[in-house]
């Protein structure tokens, strides 16, 4: 079995944390942070410089991620994270503060009331709606259907509130990646990424 060899380690007490750097026999260096924490992360990182201003190295990058005749997946991201680690994501607020913004986390997601928020956000009567690709209280073994959740001013926070579960299967669909559209009538509009009766996505309405 080949080894990646330690080639340095640092202390970062102020994170309480190990930095490690490894190197695999082929060259390719790995940087792993060691800490009790059970939030995960895990990244690749290529060197794609770019050589003139046609904007080919950026097209390449494109090419690479949307899948082969080997591995005929559309988004390999998006295919992954059914399968992901990932354990809670946060929706925030930009206050303009002076000349500059602070930042407040307004809501932190669990997993049960979702997971992977993607689109943006819409506002609607005061109120802001949103999906998560992941989470939610439908889930299997290969992962998390997703929610739709609206935030409600509450004092000087917000309050979550899950809107809808997806279930995935023939019936529904799963994944919701894009942003919600609010119908004339009050009804929200959206589309998932997976499910419905070919497996390949669905159109929605969530009514209140």
């Amino acid at each position: 079995m080949v080894r990646h060899r330690l080639l340095r380690s640092v202390q970062l007490p102020d994170y309480q944390a190990t930095a490690e750097l490894y190197q695999h026999p082929t060259g390719a260096q790995h940087l792993h942070l060691r800490r009790p924490d059970q939030n995960l992360a895990f990244g690749v990182a290529f060197k794609t410089l770019p050589s003139d201003s046609t904007g080919v190295a950026h097209i390449l990058e494109h090419i690479t991620l949307s899948g082969s005749r080997r591995y005929p997946v559309k988004s390999p991201f998006f295919a992954m994270l059914p399968r992901s680690l990932a354990t809670f994501m946060n929706a925030f607020e930009l206050i303009p503060s002076g000349s500059g913004w602070t930042e407040q986390v307004i809501h932190s997601f669990t997993g049960s009331d979702g997971a992977g928020p993607y689109a943006p956000l819409i506002q609607m009567g005061g109120n802001l709606y949103g999906t998560t690709y992941r989470g939610g209280a439908n889930s299997s073994a290969s992962g998390s259907d997703g929610t739709a959740f609206e935030l409600i001013p509450s004092g000087s926070g917000w309050n979550e509130k899950v809107i809808y579960n997806f279930a995935g299967g023939a019936a529904d669909g799963a994944n919701p990646q894009a942003s919600l559209i609010p119908g004339s009538n009050g009804d929200l509009y959206g589309t998932t990424y997976r499910g419905g009766t070919s497996g390949v996505g669905t159109v929605f309405k969530i009514v209140p």
